[in-house]
């Protein structure tokens, strides 16, 4: 089958809240058009709040200050548009930026061509005008073969290709003369599994192993202050898991999973591998053969349920959840202070659910333990500026279910 996907954008202002480009995701069958208008922002100052949120208004202020608040205290200046034009000495004597005149004297180029700003109509935009277009087409085909060597057991293999589609970049903090794009990312997984129900059906045991070369991987990285999404190289990731679910008696049932992924990078592209490299003291840094970002090496979930008849009919069901996670890199720079350690998580609940199953009342809890972990973030090494977003505390909540 052939997938076929045309996107046609028009970049956005670097201060907007837009991600990169088109919608991701493989689109079968589908053929679209995505349009947009140009945001004209003639200057901005960004507002940088406690819980991560951005506001925009227009403003006098010639910088943009962010605090960060953690351990160092982090001040980071950015300069706005007019403020790039003042540094360069292009303002007249009533302090009035001059995008037009020389920046060197009579012969030289304009201000505005020299600092990088592409458009003559609004010469503080930060991309170029009009249409970008790109179009994407790709044949993702699975193939798959089945064993039953009897009722209960079934042994499979599967070979695929998956893919995703490439877009822009339109994140970026300097003037930029062309709409920056990312090419599709690819992958070929083989797998080989076994599905049982074992035990006169007390039992559901499933495994599985495979083996999946990724090629063109879309990630987030940065370039100078810019946060950049680009094909950063390829890898290899390799891992097996194994489910099952157990009914040892009637009214109690436990699930289990194990998970083991080894992800690392084959190739990296020249550009990645100079601005995200290592620094001592700062980011363990993208490596051939290092460890990809989110993917943690193990993962295990342990998950009982007990359900208890009372008289009449009615009945409480007991829940409990643990989840074990390995260590995980946080950003493709493998920033030191943003490294997530292992964490173990407890989830529980106690739910009354009456004899005709018209309502349940639920009392239950997350994060029990109240681990706190850094659950994304990211650094930009140029400025010193690293921001990240910890996980929710312990909660507790009551529900109540109505059935009509």
């Amino acid at each position: 089958m052939k997938s076929g996907f045309e996107a046609c954008a028009i970049p956005q202002n670097n201060f907007g809240d837009g991600t990169a480009g088109p919608a991701k995701g493989e689109k079968r069958g589908l053929k679209s058009t995505q349009r947009g208008t140009v945001p004209e922002l003639r200057d901005a100052h960004v507002d940088i709040a406690r819980r991560g949120r951005a506001s925009i208004r227009p403003t006098a202020l010639r910088r943009d200050f962010e605090f960060i608040l953690g351990d160092p205290l982090l001040i980071v200046e950015r300069l706005s548009p007019r403020s790039e034009y003042k540094l360069a000495g292009c303002y007249d004597a009533n302090g009035n930026v001059t995008p037009d005149a020389p920046i060197a004297g009579p012969g030289s180029p304009s201000c505005r061509v020299a600092i990088g700003y592409p458009s003559d109509a609004n010469p503080l935009r930060f991309y170029p005008g009009g249409i970008n277009r790109l179009t994407f087409n790709n044949f993702s085909p699975k193939l798959g073969v089945q064993v039953h060597p009897s009722d209960d057991i079934m042994i499979y293999g599967s070979w695929s290709k998956g893919y995703k589609t490439g877009g822009w970049t339109t994140r970026f903090t300097t003037p930029q003369t062309a709409a920056a794009s990312y090419e599709p990312e690819k992958a070929t997984t083989f797998e080989l599994g076994v599905k049982s129900t074992l035990l006169d059906r007390h039992l559901q045991l499933n495994a599985a192993v495979f083996t999946t070369k990724y090629s063109g991987i879309q990630l987030n990285y940065q370039v100078g202050t810019s946060p950049t999404i680009d094909n950063v190289g390829d890898a290899r990731i390799k891992g097996f898991e194994i489910e099952a679910n157990a009914v040892p008696f009637d009214g109690f049932s436990i699930n289990a999973s194990v998970g083991y992924l080894d992800a690392y990078y084959t190739r990296l592209d020249p550009a990645v591998a100079v601005t995200s490299g290592a620094i001592a003291g700062f980011q363990a840094g993208a490596l051939v053969g290092g460890e990809l970002p989110k993917t943690p090496e193990w993962k295990i979930n342990v998950s009982p349920r007990l359900e208890l008849p009372l008289a009449g009919g009615a009945k409480i069901t007991l829940l409990g959840d643990w989840t074990y996670t390995a260590h995980m890199w946080n950003n493709v720079e493998r920033t030191l202070v943003l490294y997530r350690p292992s964490t173990n998580l407890f989830n529980a609940s106690i739910a009354f659910e009456d004899a005709s199953s018209r309502y349940t009342v639920t009392l239950g809890g997350t994060n029990l333990s109240n681990e706190r972990y850094l659950s994304s973030g990211s650094a930009i090494a140029a400025s010193g500026a690293i921001s990240g977003v910890y996980s929710r505390p312990r909660e507790w909540y009551l529900r109540f279910g109505f059935n009509f």
